[in-house]
């Protein structure tokens, strides 16, 4: 998997291989630079300079909405007590609190984490 790294920080795959979770998988990464921040990362997984990117939430559903045959795989920051996560909704969607997922089927990229649900 080609891959853009990020300045000051480990991504979970480049963590992976470092620890060996990889070996004998025949999953193999390769850094192909530095990526400035999210947008970056999106535009090389778009025109596929790289096969696994990196950026935040909301900007990986709007290149998804807008067309991109991406797939969002894992969460690249925590939650905890002061970093929360928000689920994004349509304004007219019927959904407007957590309260409205109750026996729902939900995919979300945070296994979870929820703030609450804000109309996007």
């Amino acid at each position: 998997m080609r891959y853009m790294a990020s300045y000051g920080g480990i991504s979970a795959h480049e963590l992976a291989e470092a620890l060996g979770y990889f070996q004998g998988t025949g999953v193999a990464i390769k850094n192909a630079g530095y990526a400035s921040g999210g947008p970056e990362s999106l535009f090389a997984l778009a025109s596929n300079s790289i096969d696994i990117g990196s950026a935040a939430t909301p900007a990986v559903i709007n290149s998804i909405a807008n067309g991109n045959d991406f797939v969002a795989a894992y969460p690249t920051n925590g939650i905890n007590e002061t970093t929360k996560s928000i689920f994004y909704v349509k304004e007219d969607s019927p959904i407007k609190s957590i309260k409205d997922l109750v026996g729902k089927s939900v995919a979300v990229n945070t296994l979870g984490g929820a703030s609450g649900l804000h109309p996007a």
